[in-house]
């Protein structure tokens, strides 16, 4: 790491309204989006991971063509034969407690 505060200039394209949401919560907590970024990346080579699970979207955010794309993977899986009793779900539930 550098120790001497060199820094280097980072560019990145961002989705404008991801970056307003990003700054607005960034801003109750008391740090920038630079400091932010910085606390990910350093955060990102200690762990030699990402140091968070990316979460999927919830079905509000999915648009029409991602749900029905949802709902084919689904339907294909049923034809194929891959489905599962409600004893075998409860079962996979209780194991994940």
């Amino acid at each position: 790491m550098n120790t001497n505060h060199e820094t280097d200039a980072l560019t990145v394209n961002i989705d404008p309204q991801l970056k307003t949401s990003a700054d607005q919560i960034l801003t109750q907590v008391g740090i920038s989006l630079d400091t932010a970024i910085n606390l990910f990346l350093r955060q990102l080579v200690i762990e030699g991971q990402l140091p968070f699970v990316p979460q999927p979207k919830s079905f509000d955010e999915l648009s029409t063509a991602e749900m029905n794309a949802i709902i084919q993977q689904g339907m294909t899986e049923i034809a194929a034969g891959k489905t599962y009793s409600v004893a075998e779900i409860r079962a996979q539930l209780h194991q994940e407690d």
